[in-house]
């Protein structure tokens, strides 16, 4: 199976671990059995054990993929027939499945990392790679099990984080190893099933920890040598890819204890934030500190570079190592450590930092992880000190590993800083004044709905609980926001015409009757009269709970006197529709019912279908402060990149000016922030000087989005430049203007 961390399967011949184990004295012979290996029957697997219901014959095929991935040499003479990492290590497998499916059971898990430490004087196995899901509690008792093993059999354990696209309850942990999410070959982009973290219910940690190759890759098929299964892709076999290296790894360093190892692997990793620009992968939690980079780690067990151990005695300890290092090189330096008390959700917190006489080049402290990275580079050649301090243990003398090696420059992140403030435009936007269900104010719903936008005519009477509303409220427009989970492609100029009455009833959302006027106690008030409403675009999922931007204004405020004992009725018709299928908005159904509809499939329905379902709904007022021109950015900024301003709060169908200016604090002989009031535009400010100005055209809204396409140029990298906007406003002050706050822009690269 290519995603066996989504669905439980098996490592290494149906087996859950697969340890691979490279000889530390000899190499081994390739595992064909006219060539003798040293394992099973000619073989290089040195050892089956047992632990589950089934024996060890792979009926998936995932675990001869996984073990493939880790260690395997040539199996035929195809051209996409490859070695693996480690192609001459010995594999010692441990069988938790419990039927062809590879299901296995907790108890079975622990039984196994059990077997692991007790095999460990004789086998000295260096590396575990378990691909099954497990649990993302450290306290669950597999993950105990499996930290337990680290501390004492001093073996590495590399996990796969899942396929889930999130990190849910099913990652596993992996406190004292490392979890492994999958990366494109050749792009490095993080797959679109990898997990991506935070990590379930533990937000300030990071995860995964890596990410290596976990797609487009060949694999050996199980009891078949002349053939391939090709394109197998999940982050089983990243997590693989990364337990050959280690293997690898701790063969050529065989001094090197388990947390030295992990050290390793991380400073070695390859930066591919420039690979990853676009959500979710586009930071720390969707490929954690790299991509794994083998070459790197050979150097670094060669000798090449720093790989130290020490202790911290107590909570106030410091220690440290020195490096000479030479300037125009970038340097990568880690530290790790394991967690000991493993009955706890917390663990020690160590910081990292580099330091060169009184200057400090990188300090690198993170709250939850066990490790630390930061690149660094020096001015002139040099000897810097690293220093490890304790926020806090769960040990006395707890140990730690250090890794420094040589790495590229790193991918500059670009930003956006907000500087100064604007002044008010003549113009009042809306603040909200309800949302329904009060759980729509934490964010979406469990469904989605087509109606009331649905292809066709229809009506739409839907009732809230008096519950949901929270008293009395004055509204000046309704709003539904388009659902989270579909992904109807829209573009703008949709129309239906509508007409909305709301008003108080006597019937609860959970005795709603199919029959419309069985709902209705008194007469509800006409907010809307028949009118056109253009359905905004929907080019992706909604992915901003606080987004309603199918907004339609009533032609009077409405007041909700919140009466006693009564609900709101809302009652929506849709005369006519321009659609030709449904438009998804965001709904909820609750137990108890406290919102329920019922939809008719025509304008004039005297009945329809019920259901204990109701959209989410947003009512909005005239705010009593003016809007202020905002200035805000796209996207991140980076050399041979977009980019994308969004300057808002102007009048609609308005004009307005962007200049951009550099860092200085004077335009010409003028001090600045430069105060615009003597000029007539009291409260308003230049913050930086106009050496570039732009004309915007706004839209309806009073918003403008100007882009600028930035040159592929090393020079840009780390360049610093500021913006602010101007929008025309006759009525805002006597020099009919206002402006924005200035923006300055980091570009990245």
């Amino acid at each position: 199976m290519a995603r066996a961390a989504s669905a439980r399967r098996s490592t290494a011949g149906s087996t859950a671990r697969a340890a691979a184990s490279s000889a530390r004295t000899r190499p081994l012979l390739g595992g064909d059995p006219k060539s003798q290996g040293p394992g099973i029957g000619g073989s290089r697997i040195l050892a089956e054990t047992f632990l589950g219901k089934v024996k060890a014959d792979d009926p998936a095929g995932h675990g001869t993929h996984v073990a493939g991935a880790a260690a395997a040499a040539r199996w035929n003479k195809g051209a996409l027939s490859d070695e693996a990492h480690c192609p001459e290590a010995g594999i010692v497998s441990y069988c938790v499945a419990d039927d062809s499916y590879g299901t296995s059971t907790a108890s079975t898990h622990v039984t196994a990392w059990q077997q692991v430490v007790l095999d460990q004087k004789t086998r000295r196995t260096p590396v575990v790679c378990m691909a099954y899901t497990d649990s993302a509690d450290p306290t669950s008792t597999t993950q105990v099990a499996l930290d337990q093993a680290v501390l004492l059999a001093d073996v590495m354990v590399v996990t796969a984080a899942g396929n889930a696209q999130v990190a849910d309850a099913k990652s596993p942990s992996t406190a004292n190893g490392l979890a492994v999410g999958s990366a494109v070959p050749d792009t490095r982009k993080v797959s679109a099933f990898s997990a991506v973290g935070p990590l379930d219910k533990d937000p300030q940690r990071f995860y995964p920890d890596l990410v290596a190759n976990g797609e487009g890759l060949t694999l050996p098929r199980p009891d078949d040598e002349a053939a391939d299964d090709v394109g197998v892709q999940g982050t089983s076999f990243a997590a693989a890819q990364v337990a050959g290296a280690a293997t690898l790894f701790r063969s050529l360093a065989p001094q090197a204890t388990a947390l030295e190892c992990k050290a390793a692997i991380l400073a070695t990793t390859d930066d591919v934030q420039g690979q990853n620009l676009a959500p979710p992968h586009d930071d720390r939690n969707a490929f954690g500190l790299g991509y794994l980079r083998v070459d790197r780690l050979v150097s670094l067990a060669r000798g090449q570079g720093l790989l130290t151990t020490g202790t911290l005695a107590n909570k106030n300890s410091v220690a440290r190592t020195w490096l000479p290092v030479q300037p125009g090189k970038h340097y990568a330096a880690v530290l790790a450590w394991h967690r000991t008390v493993l009955s706890s959700r917390a663990w020690s917190d160590l910081s990292l930092s580099v330091v060169l006489g009184n200057q400090v080049l990188g300090c690198a402290d993170t709250p939850r992880n066990l490790h630390e990275k930061l690149v660094f580079e020096v001015p002139r050649p040099a000897i810097v000190t690293i220093e490890v301090r304790a926020n806090g243990l769960d040990t006395a003398n707890l140990p730690f590993a250090v890794a420094v090696s040589e790495v590229p420059r790193p991918f500059l992140r670009g930003s956006f800083e907000a500087i100064g403030q604007g002044c008010p435009t003549s113009r009042y936007g809306e603040v909200e004044v309800a949302r329904v269900p009060t759980d729509a104010a934490k964010g979406f719903g469990p469904g989605s709905m087509a109606q009331p936008f649905a292809a066709g005519a229809g009506r739409l009477q839907q009732i809230v609980d008096a519950s949901e509303l929270g008293g009395t409220f004055a509204a000046d427009s309704i709003a539904w926001r388009q659902d989270d989970a579909r992904t109807s492609v829209w573009t703008s100029g949709l129309k239906v015409d509508v007409s909305l009455s709301l008003g108080p009833t006597k019937v609860a959302p959970s005795a709603m009757s199919a029959a419309f006027a069985s709902n209705v106690t008194s007469t509800p008030t006409l907010v809307v009269k028949r009118r056109q409403l253009v359905l905004p675009s929907f080019q992706a999922p909604n992915t901003d709970h606080t987004a309603f931007d199918v907004k339609l204004p009533l032609d009077a405020p409405y007041q909700w006197p919140a009466p006693t004992g009564q609900h709101l009725l809302v009652d929506l018709v849709v005369w006519t529709s321009s659609t030709s299928v449904s438009y998804p908005v965001d709904c909820y159904y609750k137990n108890p019912v406290t919102m329920a509809r019922v939809w008719g499939s025509s304008p004039t329905a005297t009945s329809g279908s019920l259901l204990p379902i109701g959209t989410a709904l947003s009512f909005g007022a005239t705010s009593k402060t003016p809007l202020v021109p905002l200035l805000e950015g796209g996207p991140m900024p980076y050399a041979g990149g977009l980019l994308q301003l969004e300057l808002s709060n102007g009048l609609p169908k308005g004009a307005a000016l962007l200049w951009l200016g550099g860092d200085s604090d004077t335009w010409g002989t003028l001090p600045l922030p430069l105060d615009l009031g003597p000029f007539g535009a009291r409260g308003c400010a230049l913050l930086l000087p106009p050496v570039l100005v732009h004309g915007l055209g706004l839209d309806q809204d009073g918003d403008a989005s100007p882009s600028l396409l930035l040159p592929n140029s090393d020079d840009l990298r780390g360049l610093g430049v500021r913006f602010q906007g101007l929008v025309l406003d006759p009525a805002a002050n006597a020099l009919g203007i206002a402006v924005s706050n200035g923006l300055r822009v980091r570009i990245g690269g």
